[in-house]
């Protein structure tokens, strides 16, 4: 309430001056447009004119315009050239479903809506900052909301820098590949039937509600993919984390902290887990080669798997159950107070 009635004080302000200069308006003022600025008071169509602060107004039908740079979030209201202490605010998401380039995009996060929905044929092409506050002097009323990426089958290109204050949604299958990613999200949900291909390193500052599947695309070269987590991560949902190569799928830390697996979550596949401990309480397997986690496993609420193709290499491992196929190994590694079921070849473990 108290929002509505500042952005109507504001609307009531800019018209009060307009109309007390009617006449000089009329022949000699023009607007000039130095920005894309989503309002989205009328639907969430990205390509409809009258979702653009004055997109409406005559000589500005076309926006938003590609060669303007793009803004989600708080904007202050000026008036006659004036900044005045009014803001004006996003009102839904932004729905894009075509290609759309722009030098570049700032999204805010904010008490309030910051989000870019990327349907079925969407490429949106940009230098973008994702999770920033607000720098024009708003100060938030209520929590702060994270700006908001999601994922519905639309793709991005450019450069992309996650901020902590940022969210990132899959609902589809999306290669991280067609944008460069920096920074960290706040978060990252991937929905039942969605799937994220890591191209180059994905670095997490919080959780992941992982219902689908992280994967690491290790089709095109050797190089080394990384799955880097910050802080506490945690890894939820009932999803899976799949390492596809054992030289160059990579989970890792740039802390000294643990990364959970949590329960109902499984973590699976031939790899290098290294550089922190794992807190697994869900499942950890070994399949299709080498997972070498040359780190400490509290596996006390959790259960380790070892496929018949599979071996563990190089895990300290305390607690729980490790439970081996026929044909599995298990290769220097130091297992303790677990209980061992099924067929697991000694190879180098005490």
């Amino acid at each position: 309430m108290f929002r509505n009635s500042r952005i109507l004080l504001g609307i009531l302000f800019a018209l009060l001056i307009t109309l007390s200069r009617k006449e000089t308006l009329a022949a000699d003022v023009t607007i000039t447009v130095r920005s894309n600025f989503w309002e989205g008071d009328v639907s969430s169509e990205w390509l409809d004119n009258s979702n653009w602060h004055l997109g409406n107004v005559i000589g500005q039908t076309d926006l938003p315009r590609e060669a303007l740079p793009t803004f989600i979030g708080p904007g202050r209201l000026i008036a006659n050239g004036i900044p005045t202490e009014f803001f004006h605010f996003p009102q839904s998401p932004a729905i894009l479903n075509s290609p759309f380039q722009t030098p570049s995009l700032e999204m805010d996060a904010f008490d309030g809506t910051s989000t870019i929905r990327l349907d079925p044929g969407a490429l949106l092409t940009t230098n973008a900052t994702v999770g920033v506050l607000p720098t024009n002097g708003y100060i938030p009323s209520g929590a702060i909301q994270p700006a908001t990426v999601i994922f519905n089958g639309g793709q991005i290109a450019g450069s992309w820098s996650f901020q902590p204050n940022s969210s990132v949604v899959i609902l589809a299958d999306q290669i991280q590949g067609l944008g460069v990613w920096s920074g960290s999200p706040g978060n990252i949900t991937v929905g039942q039937g969605g799937s994220f291909a890591i191209t180059s390193s994905l670095t997490l500052s919080g959780v992941v509600i992982n219902d689908g599947a992280l994967t690491f695309d290790d089709r095109t070269d050797a190089s080394r993919r990384y799955f880097i987590g910050g802080d506490e991560a945690t890894l939820n949902g009932i999803g899976q984390l799949i390492l596809t190569d054992a030289r160059s799928s990579v989970i890792s830390y740039n802390v000294v902290r643990p990364l959970t697996n949590g329960p109902d979550h499984t973590i699976r596949g031939q790899g290098l887990i290294q550089g922190l401990t794992l807190i697994n309480r869900g499942t950890l397997r070994a399949e299709g080669g080498t997972l070498s986690a040359s780190v400490v496993v509290d596996n006390t609420d959790g259960q380790i798997e070892i496929a018949s193709d599979g071996t563990l290499h190089g895990a300290l491992v305390t607690g729980g159950q490790l439970h081996g196929e026929s044909g599995s190994t298990v290769l220097d590694s130091s297992l303790s107070n677990l209980r061992i079921t099924g067929v697991v070849a000694n190879t180098g473990f005490t």
